[in-house]
């Protein structure tokens, strides 16, 4: 099977990133009103435009963060996808990608008017799908270490071990930078991805029971 919303994804967010770095990133007054367009930050809860909650997951801030993303969509999309199918993943990934969207724009609403000259967040908008890639990792250690060999195939363990502790691991260290560090979105992003999967998969694991 190939995983062609998954490419198809990773495809877009390089294209994105090429015409970014060809036709805006060289003039900075173009590039911050870009960024201000189709990033996310209080305007689109005013009304304004709902847009950014989709483009921002297609903008990025420099190639490695680019890279980071593509490389863990290409490492556990793949997976999801053969799973729940291309029209079930498209779904986690966008509706985790809004939630994080959601979230950001909220707090900027409701704690940057009196703080906008002092914290970093409030004057830059959010840009990247590591929210979204990351509810796909998350799907990953859901789907095996929890749903799959509990439900479907119980001797299947050993064979899925070393991929779920390394999602396990990721999703630790990102909790712990949260907890003890700066405020992160990224959080609402594995949160979704955990919810979204089990919902659309409990339906198919039962019938295999």
């Amino acid at each position: 099977m190939v995983a062609w919303a998954t490419y198809s994804v990773v495809v877009a967010n390089v294209v994105v990133w090429l015409f970014i770095t060809l036709f805006v990133s060289g003039d900075q007054a173009k590039l911050s009103s870009f960024l201000l367009t189709y990033g996310v930050s209080q305007t689109p809860l005013k009304g304004v435009n709902p847009l950014p909650f989709i483009t921002y997951m297609f903008i990025h801030e420099n190639p490695f963060h680019m890279l980071l993303d593509v490389f863990l969509l290409l490492i556990f999309g793949r997976i999801v996808e053969r799973h729940l199918g291309a029209a079930r993943f498209l779904f986690l990934y966008f509706s985790s990608g809004v939630a994080v969207a959601l979230y950001h724009a909220l707090h900027l609403l409701f704690s940057c008017p009196l703080y906008t000259t002092t914290l970093p967040e409030c004057l830059m908008p959010l840009v990247g799908s590591t929210g979204a890639a990351l509810a796909i990792a998350a799907s990953v250690l859901n789907i095996y270490a929890f749903l799959y060999v509990i439900f479907v195939k119980p001797n299947s363990i050993l064979r899925i071990v070393p991929l779920a502790s390394f999602v396990a691991v990721f999703i630790g260290q990102l909790l712990v930078f949260s907890v003890f560090g700066v405020w992160n979105p990224l959080s609402i992003g594995l949160a979704s991805g955990f919810l979204l999967s089990y919902m659309l998969l409990k339906e198919e694991l039962s019938g295999s029971r």
